[in-house]
């Protein structure tokens, strides 16, 4: 028989581990119901007549110290 002092401790253990697992699972579903979402409208940028965002701005547009 396992000793009381031990199951003391594996039961909150299971708790958490049980727990945590049911959180991943929920997070997989939610992940898999956001991609489901985002492939239900695979042209929305596509026939758009804007550049694309660039990740740099112009040398002259610098935002910074000095750059008043």
């Amino acid at each position: 028989m396992v000793d009381f002092d031990l199951k003391l401790l594996l039961i909150p253990v299971g708790l958490a581990l049980a727990f945590m697992l049911w959180v991943i699972w929920a997070l997989e579903i939610q992940i898999r119901r956001d991609n489901d979402h985002s492939d239900a409208k695979p042209g929305a940028n596509a026939g758009s007549d804007r550049p694309a965002p660039s990740s740099t701005a112009p040398d002259g547009r610098r935002s910074g110290p000095g750059g008043f």
